[in-house]
């Protein structure tokens, strides 16, 4: 159900179901188009912990798609106090307490003070040295070459869209009318298949606990009772 295959897939879709011949370099230009455009993000979360190089920056790993954190080794304790002048540091060894008992984190939880950083293409720039640091990130799933891998509603989707580009061309270039009416239906298709490609193709008892409680009050579950999202 949840099984990722290769792009190329839809190559071979769209020879079947709409007769349109693509190159393999030509295919790929335009499926990755096609992917960004439906918006989804097959990725698994990966950790690094590096050093600042001397110019105060740390290059990402060829993989990163999206940064889930960064963060250095100091905690992050609330330090205000009326009688402490410069704050109660005191706090930092009780956070530093508190954090060691932690169990049961969310995977995305890293212990931790979050650190502000520039993001300059595939590089990170801080504005001081905080020593080793932590990086969480999302990395994408990928085939040997390099290219992303995808499900069954976004092969549809990127077949269509392939198809509908390659008969629409064809049909302007040639002056064809037939070619343009052929092209109308992939284009119908990669409509409706890039909408349904947006949707998970499974939402899980977790999944929709976590919905619900977005959606209402943080407070759902009661002593002694249960709330179970799906009966």
């Amino acid at each position: 159900m949840n099984d990722l295959r290769n792009i190329h897939t839809a190559q071979y879709q769209a020879k079947l179901l709409y007769g349109a011949d693509i190159k393999d370099d030509d295919f790929e230009e335009l499926a990755l188009v096609a992917l960004p455009q439906i918006g989804n993000h097959h990725t698994e979360l990966k950790k690094i912990r590096v050093k600042l190089d001397e110019n105060l920056c740390v290059k990402l790993p060829c993989d990163c798609k999206l940064i889930e954190s960064v963060t250095y080794d100091f905690e992050d304790p609330y330090l205000s106090s009326n009688i402490h002048e410069n704050g109660d540091y005191f706090k930092t060894h009780t956070e530093h307490y508190i954090e060691d008992r932690k169990h049961f984190q969310d995977a995305y939880y890293e212990r931790g003070r979050l650190v502000n950083y520039q993001q300059i293409g595939d590089t990170l720039k801080f504005e001081r040295n905080y020593g080793p640091i932590t990086i969480e990130y999302h990395a994408e799933l990928q085939d040997e070459d390099g290219l992303p891998l995808v499900n069954d509603k976004e092969i549809n989707a990127i077949a269509a869209f392939c198809a509908y580009y390659v008969l629409y061309r064809k049909g302007l270039t040639t002056s064809n009318p037939n070619f343009l009416k052929l092209s109308e239906q992939p284009h119908r298709d990669w409509i409706n298949f890039c909408s349904q490609a947006r949707n998970p193709e499974w939402l899980s008892q977790n999944d929709v606990d976590k919905i619900l409680n977005s959606k209402s009050s943080f407070d759902r579950k009661v002593y002694n009772k249960s709330y179970k999202p799906i009966k």
